[in-house]
């Protein structure tokens, strides 16, 4: 699955460089065109949005793995619990 999103992420960023290319050529050919500097600006925001998702992304499957492994090891920590509980029950207990 990391493989499948690393593959959209680059086919992502080449069309970002690939339309970013073409607007600045046409500022350089038509500097003072205010839709192609409005068409830059634009691009240039949906980019750091797009870069802000992913790397809110990142973060969020970080700190779910980190709970996930915290969870574990408390899961494992009441396991040992548990075992020693029956194991003193039936020796002080009988059962």
């Amino acid at each position: 699955m990391e493989q499948i999103q690393r593959l959209h992420d680059l086919q992502y960023w080449s069309n970002v460089q690939l339309c970013g290319g073409l607007v600045r050529n046409w500022i350089k050919i038509k500097p003072d065109n205010e839709e192609t500097k409005a068409m830059m600006k634009a691009l240039n925001e949906m980019s750091f949005y797009v870069a802000r998702l992913k790397d809110d992304s990142d973060k969020k499957d970080k700190l779910l793995i980190e709970y996930k492994m915290e969870r574990n090891k408390w899961f494992s920590k009441a396991m040992e619990f548990q075992k020693k509980f029956e194991h003193a029950s039936k020796e002080i207990l009988g059962f």
